[in-house]
């Protein structure tokens, strides 16, 4: 009878950070299902690349020249008025309760950036120095 040789594995090096990090002993039904962890790291990448992206930077320079000119409108509308003795006019109280309001809105907004910049990035964000600049400790 001839003899069968039995197959032996070959050992193979991981091909990825991810592969080489990763349990020996996983049950077969936790290897499907994403953790909690990976999906929230998941979104955190993503809102990085959008918290990165030179759209949004342009997206937030648009909001911040919104925000200054209704400022700047009403302090104009609240000179002139006063000026004028038309502080209680109607047109004024509207205008004046209008134009906070946007300014409520827009400082909602750059807050709500904000926390998701902490989200994203945490507390302890260090950007990466630019190219041919040597950072000090």
């Amino acid at each position: 009878m001839p003899s069968v040789k039995a197959p032996q594995a070959e050992a193979r090096m991981p091909t990825s950070l991810d592969e080489a990090s990763r349990p020996l002993l996983v049950s077969e039904d936790s290897r499907d299902a994403p953790t909690i962890r990976s999906q929230s790291d998941h979104g955190r990448g993503r809102i990085r690349r959008i918290l990165e992206s030179p759209n949004k930077h342009y997206a937030i320079l648009g909001l911040i020249g919104l925000d200054v000119a209704a400022l700047l409108a009403n302090i104009f509308i609240e000179l002139i008025a006063c000026d004028m003795g038309e502080e209680d006019e109607p047109w004024v109280v509207h205008m004046n309760k209008a134009l906070t309001l946007t300014g409520l809105v827009f400082s909602s907004l750059f807050l709500a950036e904000l926390l998701l910049c902490v989200y994203a990035f945490g507390f302890k964000y260090n950007p990466p120095a630019p190219p041919g600049r040597r950072v000090v400790d």
